[in-house]
């Protein structure tokens, strides 16, 4: 289990020392900083603090930058921080503002080794709690917004409302959702946000290929950032210093791979949180098994379509022979008794047949009908497959 991070905010060398003590002593992982800005900083560079800090210990007196202003710098890099002011000049005003400020305690100095321990115990115990309780708000809040999806009947819409989702749990700057065409094994964008329209439009990627080919031929979540491991085939294909995290999710349903849904955040967002990861894998495996239920949807529609024309081709058969009958029989009747009218019964008799050979093909697609199936044919992906084929042939001509 992973140990939980106090960052020790304090100018005074001799308090920063005696609380990392007391607090590594139990069990706690500590990273001291004498001021705001080598606070800031150590957020960037501590391994420690890099995946966020979940507690502060901030002195309030301190030179350039007091103890409310270092914490509200903070909390603006990560908002669910737990703080604890340390003051040797404790009052009610500063306590209430403290309070407000978001602080869970105020600490008079000097405080005992035991006394320390027990009051960081007593604030992370507290963030344990606000964190539940805002995670349970936001799977409630999600199931609430899934139950919409499985109304929806139209793709783009349903698209449209997964990335919507996506955004408004994360805060992520950049979504897209990439489906799979299984016959010619390409992943493309089918809905964006955050992406260039040109580049959303054009953008595919064979599966197999990093980064999203890659996620979903393995079935497994990527999640990029710092101090992440990064598989040795994704790494090359990064290319966007600007995205300091990602994440992106392969869509399943019944073992069967859909497509990926990508997320990230830019430099001055910060990484993910464990709860948005959490949001984020709760969100797609819903969306899959609701693409999949429209998937399913469309192609039920689609074979109706063509059992009912099947039906109606039937009817037209059994409408159409019967005077098609009567004429090619007057015909040969006719041409018993009236040879002059030879030529002209001959261009009936061929009339006839044509149609007697068309009722025979609409028969047939009639009885084959209700096993038909017509999807729809991505031409682009396969006209780049063969342009690749047909270039690599020539090479090794």
């Amino acid at each position: 289990m992973q140990r939980e991070t106090v960052l020790v905010v304090d100018d005074d060398e001799h308090c920063r020392q005696q609380c990392r003590t007391a607090l590594e002593q139990a069990g706690y992982q500590v990273a001291t900083a004498r001021s705001a800005d080598d606070a800031l900083a150590a957020c960037n560079l501590n391994p420690s603090l890099r995946q966020g800090c979940d507690l502060a210990l901030v002195d309030y007196v301190m030179p350039g930058c007091d103890g409310f202003a270092t914490f509200r710098r903070l909390k603006a890099v990560q908002p669910d921080l737990a703080g604890i002011l340390l003051t040797g000049h404790t009052s009610l005003n500063v306590a209430i503002d403290a309070l407000n400020l978001g602080f869970g305690q105020v600490v008079a100095k000097p405080i005992a080794p035991p006394d320390l321990v027990e009051a960081v115990q007593a604030a992370l115990a507290e963030r344990k709690t606000v964190l539940e309780n805002a995670r349970l708000r936001a799977l409630t809040r999600l199931y609430d917004s899934l139950n919409q999806l499985a109304t929806l009947v139209d793709p783009e819409e349903l698209y449209r409302c997964i990335i919507d989702l996506a955004v408004a749990e994360t805060s992520a700057h950049r979504v897209s959702l990439m489906l799979l065409d299984e016959r010619c094994q390409w992943l493309r964008v089918v809905a964006a946000t955050g992406l260039d329209r040109e580049l959303a439009s054009t953008a595919r990627q064979r599966l197999g290929d990093p980064v999203s080919g890659w996620v979903l031929s393995h079935g497994v979540v990527l999640e990029l950032g710092p101090d992440r491991p990064v598989p040795g085939p994704v790494r090359a294909a990064l290319r966007r210093p600007e995205v300091t995290a990602a994440v992106c999710l392969p869509l399943y349903a019944a073992g069967e791979p859909l497509g990926v849904l990508n997320l990230s955040r830019l430099e001055s967002q910060g990484g993910f949180q464990p709860g948005d990861l959490e949001i984020t894998s709760v969100l797609a495996a819903d969306a899959a098994l609701t693409i999949q239920r429209l998937n399913l949807m469309q192609a039920r529609a689609r074979r109706e379509r063509v059992a009912t024309v099947g039906r109606l081709a039937s009817t037209i058969i059994h409408d159409l022979r019967g005077p098609v009958t009567i004429i090619g029989g007057a015909a040969e009747m006719l041409a018993d008794t009236n040879e002059t009218a030879a030529e002209p019964l001959a261009t009936i008799r061929d009339g006839v047949n044509e149609l007697e050979r068309m009722c025979r093909q609409l028969l047939s697609f009639a009885r084959d009908s209700t096993t038909a199936v017509i999807e729809e044919f991505a031409l682009a992906p396969f006209l780049e497959q063969v342009l690749a084929d047909t270039a690599e042939e020539a090479r090794a001509a």
